[in-house]
């Protein structure tokens, strides 16, 4: 079984996680050890333990109501609207209708590229959206300069094969700016 919890309830009702999760335990004759982490004298004030900690019958309504049965509801992971905004303004760098080697359309496609974004924030949070951008526009106005001849999907540049072409570039365009305005454009020098 997998269960979900309703955060709205669990904060309108002034408990914190453990003190939530006692009072499952109290319903279903659990282990209560989670005890000792709770402000009990709080919970036995709003009425839902008693002194001899047992549940109430009010404690006995609200654990259903925190607590759901979500195991034969399909599941969808939330995409965060920034992840997507950042995806949606990425995308747009890349060409319509140009095909990487001739087969693969350099755009990609949104869900590929939202899993790999969401990936790459999560492994490279110091990169900020604003340098993102910036590094794939550069990259895209690079590649135009050779009729995209090698460029690489808009997908593939974050992730390919556990390898991160966009972190490489944003840290190549973190050390430019470093040095000060001494550097070379990518692909002038080795």
């Amino acid at each position: 079984m997998i269960i979900g919890v309703d955060e709205e309830r669990l904060r309108k009702s002034d408990l914190t996680p453990n003190e939530a999760f006692l009072m499952k335990a109290l319903l279903n004759g659990e282990d209560t050890s989670i005890m000792t982490m709770c402000n009990t004298s709080f919970m036995i004030s709003k009425g839902l333990i008693t002194d001899s900690g047992k549940l109430t019958e009010e404690g006995e309504k609200l654990v259903p109501r925190i607590f759901h049965d979500i195991s034969r509801r399909p599941v969808k992971v939330p995409v965060s609207e920034e992840v997507e905004k950042l995806c949606n303004e990425y995308r747009e760098y890349f060409p319509k209708g140009v095909k990487a080697g001739g087969s693969q359309p350099v755009r990609g496609t949104m869900t590929n590229i939202i899993r790999k974004m969401r990936k790459f924030k999560r492994e490279f949070p110091q990169y900020e959206n604003e340098l993102i951008l910036k590094v794939a526009k550069k990259y895209v106005d690079e590649q135009a300069r050779n009729q995209f001849q090698f460029m690489k999907t808009a997908e593939y540049l974050i992730y390919k094969d556990n390898n991160s072409l966009l972190a490489s570039l944003c840290e190549a365009h973190t050390e430019e700016e470093i040095i000060d305005g001494d550097a070379t454009e990518w692909g002038e020098s080795v």
